[in-house]
Order: structure tokens, then sequence, then C-alpha cells
């Protein structure tokens, strides 16, 4: 239930929301030509509030882990087995690296924070349905092939290092992808500021 459903939706609403605020709330509320009024330029604006994004997403998985950690030790100790606790965040992390990349590229394409939050919202709350409606029965389990959350197949990710490693570049790579294209996008697109 954890990683079925609260460790996935809460830091998705997080990347979601801070996502949208990043660029399209800015260029929505007119405040983008301030920043744009510095001897900035976009591509630098752009890359600061991905790299913001990046970062605190990656403040929040870690700060998620050592919380869960110091619990489990506290309260179970020795049973824990930290490193692969911590290569099941990791897949996680980088999942989640992914979904705020495709918020942060909405967020960059739409100048309206309403149609960036759509989109920026929709996609990944897609997948968290998909994930869901797969896990209900056999008969609609087709639908885990149109989310990023089968991904996190426990037993491969808790006991095939050749799969994490896989997977961890795909994601690593699909991230990377996401946030230049937005930083491509707002570089050169129109703004209505």
């Amino acid at each position: 239930y954890l990683y079925g459903f609260i460790l996935i939706v809460f830091p998705i609403i997080y990347t979601i929301i801070a996502a949208n605020n990043l660029v399209a709330r800015h260029v929505d509320k007119g405040s983008m030509a301030y920043l744009l009024a510095t001897p900035n330029t976009r591509v630098k604006v752009a890359s600061t509030q991905a790299l913001y994004l990046v970062a605190s997403v990656t403040l929040l998985m870690a700060l998620i882990t050592v919380v869960l950690i110091g619990l489990s030790e506290a309260m179970f100790p020795g049973l824990l087995k930290i490193g692969r606790f911590i290569r099941w965040n990791a897949v996680t992390f980088l999942i989640l690296l992914v979904v705020a990349g495709i918020s942060f590229l909405s967020s960059c394409i739409f100048n309206d924070a309403k149609t960036s939050l759509a989109f920026g919202a929709g996609i990944p709350i897609l997948f968290v349905l998909f994930k869901m409606v797969a896990d209900i029965s056999e008969k609609v389990e087709f639908f885990k092939y149109f989310t990023l959350y089968t991904l996190l197949n426990t037993d491969k990710v808790l006991n095939d290092n050749g799969y994490v490693l896989t997977i961890s570049l795909i994601l690593i790579a699909a991230s990377a992808v996401l946030y230049s294209f937005g930083v491509f996008i707002f570089n050169k697109k129109s703004l209505a500021i």
C-alpha cells in the first residue's frame, strides 16, 4: 500500500504543482516578463527552473528514504534490507523524475496555467489510474502497458541488477529528453506577456 499509492500519489501532487508554478504560472500571471527582463537568457531561466524541480524531487525522495529507514530501524531493528530498499526508492525516484519532466514540459509548452495543469497533471494521474486498474484483475491487466509504474516490478527491481540498470538508464534518458525539450520549447515559443 505504501508504494502502491501513498509514495506514488503524494510526490506526484508535489511535482505537478511545482512544475506548473515554475514556468506556466509565471507566464500566465505576467511575472515571466520580469524574469526575462534580467540579463538572463530564456534558456538560463528555464534551465534554472528545471534544475530546481530536479533538486526538489531529489530532496523529497532522499528525505522519504531517510525517514523510512529511520522509522524501520527504530520500530523493527535489523529487519529492513537497506540496500534493497534504497534500490527500490532509486527506481521510484527515477520514475518520479520522468513524471516531473512531463509536468515541466507541459508547463513550458502552454502559456495558460490551466491548460498546463490539465496536461501536466492529467498524464501522471492517468499513469496512476492505469496502474490501479491493471492491478484489479487479469482481464484488465493490459492497462499496465500504459503506465510507467509497471516498471516498479517488485521481483525484478529487488533481485535483478540488469533490469534495474536498464530501466534506470532508460528513465534517466527520458528525463533528460523531457527537460531538454521543455527548455528548447520555452526558448523558441512566443510568449504572451
